[in-house]
């Protein structure tokens, strides 16, 4: 995998999470703990991967609508499980990236 294609990985990630979060400002990256990072306008969401465990939460507002961000953002991922997979690869690789 090339650091292009790994962009391009992060890019269609961010872009089905925006999709299925009704088009809210998404930013994937990975935590410094090595954890899937999610910001959502404001929020950030951690998740353990393989298995998808929610790990951490930085969230102000409702908690029904952080039930609902958080059902979305695994949906999506379960959905997008390749996807998801070969981002958290190129993450946890990044040195070996061309």
């Amino acid at each position: 995998m090339t650091k292009l294609e790994a962009e391009a990985l992060e890019a269609l990630a961010e872009k089905k999470l925006s999709e299925n979060l009704e088009n809210e400002s998404v930013r994937v990256s990975m935590s410094l703990s090595g954890r899937l990072k999610i910001d959502v306008d404001g929020a950030s969401f951690n998740f353990q991967h393989p298995g998808i465990v929610l790990d951490w939460v930085k969230f102000e507002g409702d908690i029904t609508n952080l039930n609902r961000t958080v059902a979305k953002i695994m949906a999506t991922i379960n959905e997008n499980e390749k996807l998801f997979d070969s981002l958290m690869w190129s993450y946890n690789n990044k040195g070996s990236l061309k």
